[in-house]
This record gives structure tokens, sequence and C-alpha cells, in this order.
């Protein structure tokens, strides 16, 4: 057994789940109350690498889970926006209005999000032409 696995077992159950409650929203006082363990406790290992690594991939699948479910739903919320917008017979002018705001500044960051990914891929080649000694021209 590697000293790293013997770090990672010294660290209580409880540490892991109160960082598992911080990492889905509650506040570190919250978990440690929820999984029956004093601040204290967390703050000792809270900042060992190990758990710190725990709780960034405990957040990087919740990220992905809540864009799945937003990528899921965007094509009837697009709908919703666009039937708000051009409804004629809205009596409340600020939900067109707002429907409307919502579509003109998601296609500016939508045109804004090709343009710098073409940039991007611009930059990568040249990364890439330099990487290989040839000299290229940085201008557009």
């Amino acid at each position: 057994m590697g000293s790293k696995d013997y770090i990672i077992e010294e660290i209580p159950p409880k540490v892991y789940a109160a960082v598992r409650y911080n990492a889905e929203g509650e506040s570190w006082e919250g978990a440690c109350k929820i999984v029956g363990i004093t601040p204290k406790t967390v703050r000792k290992y809270r900042d060992l690498p190990q758990v710190q690594n725990y709780r960034e991939e405990l957040i990087k699948e919740k990220l992905l889970h809540s864009k799945q479910i937003v990528i899921n739903a965007f094509p009837t919320v697009l709908k919703a926006l666009i039937k708000r917008a051009t409804n004629e017979n809205e009596k409340k002018g600020y939900v067109a209005n707002g429907a409307s705001q919502t579509l003109v500044s998601y296609m500016i960051h939508l045109e804004q999000n090709i343009e710098m990914r073409k940039k991007l891929e611009q930059m990568e080649q040249q990364i890439a032409a330099l990487e290989g000694g040839r000299v290229i021209d940085m201008k557009d």
C-alpha cells in the first residue's frame, strides 16, 4: 500500500460525506451538521489535496449533469421564448420584450462563441507551426 493510499484511509468517512454535501450546495457548517461532525474536524482535512480533488470531481459531475438538463430542455425553452416574443396578443409588453431580449442576447453570444472558436483554432495552428519551427504571419 502506497503512502497516498494510507493518507486517504486516514480521512474519516464523515469528512468525505460533509465534502459531498458541501459540493452539492450546503454550507460547510450545514454539511457538518447533517453528517454529525464539527466544522473544526472538516477544516483539519478539507485543504488536503485528495479531499480537494474529491470535492472538485463532485462539482464537475454536478455541472455535467446540470449542463445535460439544460441541453435537453433548450429546444422547448427556445420555442416558448419565440412564442412569447412573437405573440401579438400578449397583454404584458414586458413579457414579450424580455423574451425578445433573451433571444437577441443568445444570438449575440452564439456569434461571439463562433468567432472565439475560429480564433482559438487559428491560434492552435499558429502554435503548432511555431513548435514545428516555421515562422508564420501573426496578422489576421
